[in-house]
């Protein structure tokens, strides 16, 4: 009976995740291989990688469907009984899997993707997830939350990946054509792992010989410091919007160095900050290597959609406007999730973080990007509610008339203000501010 690894998500990362695999399977005994399933929401997509093009669609080249690989539909029949779960591989957004108060589409997906994790809960599960929930949970809070009972052999996956380097480097070892004229072995990815603090040593153990024989490309760290899997987990979520603002920073600061090397202090800086009010921690501690690593791909990876859709804010202030530009959808579920998320976040821990607050400004349009892209460089936030001329920014002044006419009770200033503040965004035309 041949084992089955199970590749939940068929996005950038999930794809490059599976390509990563099958490379791996390579250097494996043909009675320890295992077939690699693609499970995915978009049934015409996986009919299309089956059945159509048979190639991937995700880069700016062309990557053929290995045949070794399959596909199943997510919520779809269970895979054939004659085979047994190894493994599975969480590459979809927090999202996917979280209760959805509304009946729509996105249900199905979520029960379906649920039922699937809840079907091999048993088996162990490497979770990939990056943002945060719109109730402020991590990947893994989140996968406790709607798994009962909770799967007990669960490890954060983290580091710094870049799906579209690391799928390459899998393809051009599945290639046999090119095989034999591959003479290095290591695909340039590392790959840092964690597992709770009350898991047992033997399950530990078993996990860190399985992650050594899936990824003998990679390089494999498993972390052991108390609360590692939380905070790599949450350093995951907050991956999202640091890649945003490293865009909004690029789009003011073109091609420099020493500014985005700023941000990325600023980013590690306020990420540590935040890790360890949320962890109880004594600030000061400092984030795991693996973590500065991931925070810093964020920082400089230029070719992530939401770095684009940073560089893009800067001239589409309207923020649908940008993600019309840049993702195909028309809508960034990660993050406008991870944006609502981490404000809820914070909200809880009665914590505040400027850096965080300044992007998350940036998304909901209040400060201008280019605005916001010098105080993440020069400070790492942007004091504007102390030290900003209302007459050089009118749009938050009507944002903050609508504040002030509704903690003061005034109904009929509150309807205007809300007015006013309709008309200016439904401008075709942004008015000037600096912000």
């Amino acid at each position: 009976m041949m084992p089955r690894l199970l590749v939940l998500g068929s996005g950038e990362l999930g794809t490059a995740c599976a390509l990563s695999l099958l490379a791996n399977m390579e250097k494996r005994d043909a009675q320890a291989r295992a077939v690699v399933t693609m499970c995915a929401r978009d049934r015409e997509y996986l009919h299309e990688l089956q059945h159509g093009s048979q190639t991937f669609r995700m880069f700016d080249r062309n990557i053929r469907v290995p045949s070794e690989m399959s596909f199943q539909v997510m919520g779809g029949e269970p895979v054939k009984k004659t085979t047994h779960c190894e493994a599975s591989f969480l590459c979809t957004p927090v999202s996917c899997f979280m209760e959805e108060k509304s009946s729509t589409p996105q249900e199905e997906t979520t029960t379906g993707l649920r039922e699937c994790l809840i079907r091999h809960a048993n088996a162990p599960l490497f979770v990939f997830c990056r943002g945060f929930s719109r109730e402020g949970l991590t990947p893994v809070e989140a996968i406790n939350r709607v798994i009962s009972p909770q799967p007990s052999k669960v490890a954060v996956v983290s580091g710094p990946l870049f799906a579209k380097e690391w799928a390459a480097a899998s393809v051009l070892e599945n290639n046999s054509t090119s095989r034999s004229h591959a003479s290095n072995n290591n695909s340039g990815v590392s790959l840092a792992f964690a597992m709770a603090d009350e898991t047992d040593a033997e399950t530990i153990h078993a996990m860190r010989n399985l992650s050594q024989r899936l990824w003998q490309r990679e390089s494999v760290t498993w972390l052991t410091e108390p609360k590692a899997a939380g905070i790599l987990s949450f350093v995951n979520g907050c991956f999202p919007l640091c890649c945003m603002g490293a865009g909004m920073v690029s789009s003011e600061y073109p091609a420099s160095v020493s500014a985005m090397m700023s941000y990325m202090q600023h980013a590690i800086s306020a990420t540590e900050q935040l890790v360890n009010q949320a962890f109880s921690r004594p600030q000061g501690t400092p984030l795991p290597a693996c973590a500065v690593a991931t925070l810093a791909m964020a920082c400089t990876n230029h070719a992530s959609r939401e770095f684009v859709f940073g560089r893009h804010l800067n001239y589409h202030f309207r923020h649908r406007d940008a993600i019309r530009a840049v993702f195909p959808g028309n809508s960034c579920e990660l993050l406008d999730a991870t944006v609502a998320g981490i404000h809820t976040l914070l909200k809880r821990l009665f914590f505040s973080s400027p850096f965080y607050e300044v992007l998350m400004d940036a998304f909901l349009t209040v400060l201008r990007a280019s605005v916001a892209g010098r105080g993440l460089v020069k400070s790492g936030c942007y004091d504007y509610r102390d030290h900003a001329c209302m007459e050089d920014a009118p749009l938050l002044q009507h944002a903050l008339a609508v504040d002030d006419a509704m903690l003061s009770g005034d109904e009929e200033g509150f309807n205007k203000a809300c007015q006013t503040l309709a008309m200016v965004f439904s401008s075709p035309v942004a008015p000037p501010s600096k912000l």
